[in-house]
């Protein structure tokens, strides 16, 4: 499929002012609007929308751009993911045009009740986002969502789940729940195990948080943020551990704040 820009025509892709696109599908819906306004065309390529992101200094990878505009962000491709989005459609082959409806929410992201538990279930990614709203209100700054930093030495960048603007804080999010049965999910627990050695590895200055969504189990008389800093303490040094409720409450884990110097 032919560029649907002329070749060496450059545009500057940007987020407007005061927005931030803190995603690669923000990045990449910014990207496709200010291309259809350009071109007064309603199609893009994937070919225009990568070499515009890229020239404008986007973190993601050409493939990443290119999963998430052919399959995550496509209405009409086959669902091969947990997450996905209605914002495109495919016109052509490699030719995808915007759908009106792109600022409205998968089914798929919104929160729901689990139809077995009754229990509110919320992904990943949604948490994210709201943990970056949450914790931009608490610190005073705006966080980016998915943002690379440098770690050990020599330095490798990594992919944090939230970064402020200034780079004082960093934060991962872990939207864990205790199973339907209240047992404990052990493999969600190794993940987390492993970002909070990543956090480990930031320089002290920096402020180092853990924010897993508050889950609660009748069964249990801890949450599993309590549980969890409970059995990993002696990995958590200077790392806060916090609990971020469904409807946006922000605490930090009563266990956790027991350790004293531990978290800080």
């Amino acid at each position: 499929m032919e560029a649907l820009l002329d070749a060496g025509e450059r545009l500057v892709v940007g987020v407007r002012k005061g927005e931030i696109a803190v995603t690669c599908r923000d990045e990449i819906l910014a990207c496709v609007r200010e291309i259809v306004a350009h071109t007064g065309r309603d199609e893009v390529s994937v070919r225009d929308v990568i070499k515009y992101m890229l020239d404008r200094g986007t973190s993601y990878s050409d493939s990443t751009i290119r999963t998430h505009i052919v399959s995550r962000l496509c209405a009409n491709a086959p669902d091969h993911h947990a997450v996905t989005y209605g914002d495109f459609e495919r016109t052509d082959r490699g030719t995808y045009r915007l759908r009106q409806s792109v600022d409205s929410p998968s089914p798929k992201q919104e929160d729901s009740r689990d139809s077995r538990s009754g229990r509110s279930t919320m992904d990943g990614k949604t948490f994210q986002v709201l943990a970056a709203r949450v914790l931009g209100d608490r610190f005073g700054t705006t966080f980016r969502v998915d943002h690379a930093m440098p770690i050990g030495n020599p330095p490798k960048r990594h992919r944090f789940d939230l970064v402020s603007e200034d780079g004082r804080y960093v934060a991962e999010c872990k939207a864990y729940s205790w199973t339907e049965s209240g047992k404990v999910p052990s493999t969600k627990i190794a993940t987390a195990n492993e970002a909070v050695l990543y956090l480990s590895l930031l320089p002290p200055e920096i402020t180092k948080l853990l924010v897993f969504r508050r889950s609660e189990c009748p069964r249990r008389k801890e949450t599993l943020a309590e549980y969890y800093a409970r059995l990993q303490r002696h990995l958590l040094v200077g790392i806060s551990v916090l609990e971020l409720t469904d409807d946006a409450t922000l605490v930090e884990c009563k266990i956790a704040k027991d350790f004293g110097p531990l978290t800080r």
